[in-house]
């Protein structure tokens, strides 16, 4: 469970005492509310042996990334029950705008510290000498200097687009769990959509996008569910744009689709027609399958269509709840039992910290800061590729100059 999992989970519980009230999770700022809310209801009698029944102890993992309400709530717990945090400064790579928690000035005056791990535990049985070499750089990371890919285990390749596409497809064909460590979103998604053999894009737990396809699709009908439906499977696959080109130009002009016979994409059309057709939202998770069982077609963002897919379905069998808030609620309770990931993931540094993978292979090393790359290079068990322009790294910034 995550902080704002638990949070939002005991201030919606109690939303007139808590002063949450209704919580829009799309909103700006929807979460600052949140944290405020839950800290004021740990601080009442009935909570805090509610708490006492219920819990032994807390701890808190990953608490570098702690903004500064979280850590007021978990102050606010540690009163009540035995607290323990475990963190990492040096994969401190959030940024909140309230700040995120300092180890002298937030941490070091309420809790007792405890002496560093030292031995690197995730690596012991599965690569012992990329467990040890990790522990020597991040001293080297710590101490602000450079490490040097060619001193152990990591492969290194020197960055050219070409070598991507090999190296991706090289690992892709290990044994065990891979991820693919881009800077940015962007490159995430850029990488899966780019790169066959079957990698998809991470998406955040909150994940934005997914309610508002979920709104565009619940509120329009006729020939606008039908654009809206054709922007998700865009959003979310290759070739649908060429493959479905047609159907979109009718779409576009105030005409239903028409399927030709004996064409490739017959299936597709005809129920993207249906859609078009009929007001219930039956008809779409059928038109999904079709689109996504298209010749030529692969889906790059595997985690986004099927959890509105699943969303539909559950809409189509409870009626009263809204499309959009069936799809929050699914990637809201990603923060208590956690996500799973596919076999062959791609991702950025945020979203897989604390996670582990059998293999890694880094997009482009030379774009992370120090803290990025630790927790990118931290990320695999097995096995570990780098490419980057350089094998030394991270690369020195270049001084920002006054104009």
């Amino acid at each position: 469970m995550t902080i704002s999992g638990f949070a939002l989970g005991l201030a919606s519980a109690y939303p007139t005492r808590s002063g949450l009230g209704l919580f829009d999770p799309v909103a700006e700022h929807a979460w600052d509310a949140v944290y405020p809310a839950a800290t004021l209801l740990i601080g009442l009698r009935a909570l805090r042996e509610y708490l006492l029944a219920r819990y032994r102890g807390v701890f808190v993992d990953e608490y570098q990334d702690c903004s500064i309400p979280q850590h007021e709530l978990v102050l606010r717990l540690a009163d009540i029950l035995p607290c323990r945090l475990v963190l990492d400064p040096l994969q401190a790579i959030f940024d909140f705008g309230g700040g995120v928690v300092d180890v002298d000035a937030h941490i070091a005056p309420e809790f007792t510290r405890f002496p560093d791990l030292e031995t690197p535990y995730r690596w012991l049985t599965s690569n012992p000498d990329l467990g040890d070499w990790l522990m020597t750089a991040r001293q080297t990371l710590l101490g602000g200097g450079q490490i040097d890919l060619r001193t152990g285990p990591p492969t290194h390749i020197r960055l050219r687009h070409d070598r991507v596409q090999t190296a991706a497809r090289q690992v892709a064909r290990l044994d065990g769990s891979v991820v693919a460590i881009g800077h940015r979103k962007e490159d995430t998604r850029a990488f899966a959509r780019s790169t066959p053999g079957g990698f998809a894009a991470m998406e955040t737990v909150d994940c934005p996008e997914l309610v508002a396809a979920a709104r565009s699709i619940e509120e329009s009908t006729g020939l606008q569910r039908g654009i809206a439906l054709l922007d998700l499977a865009t959003t979310c696959m290759t070739a649908v744009s060429t493959v479905l080109a047609t159907s979109r130009t009718a779409l576009l002009r105030g005409r239903a689709p028409t399927p030709h016979a004996g064409a490739r994409n017959e299936a597709a059309v005809s129920a993207l027609a249906v859609v078009v057709q009929e007001n219930g939202l039956g008809p779409v998770v059928t038109a999904m399958d079709e689109i996504a069982a298209l010749p030529g077609v692969r889906i790059h963002r595997a985690e986004l269509w099927s959890a509105m897919r699943e969303a539909i379905r559950e809409n189509v069998t409870t009626p009263d709840h809204s499309l959009a808030d069936i799809a929050w609620g699914h990637r809201n309770a990603l923060r208590e039992r956690g996500r799973a990931v596919d076999a062959l993931s791609a991702s950025y540094p945020m979203l897989i910290k604390g996670l582990e993978f059998d293999h890694a292979l880094i997009l482009d090393g030379g774009r992370h800061d120090a803290r990025s790359l630790y927790v990118a290079i931290t990320r695999a068990r097995q096995s570990l590729t780098v490419i980057s322009d350089s094998p030394v790294l991270p690369r020195p910034r270049a001084p920002r100059t006054r104009r």
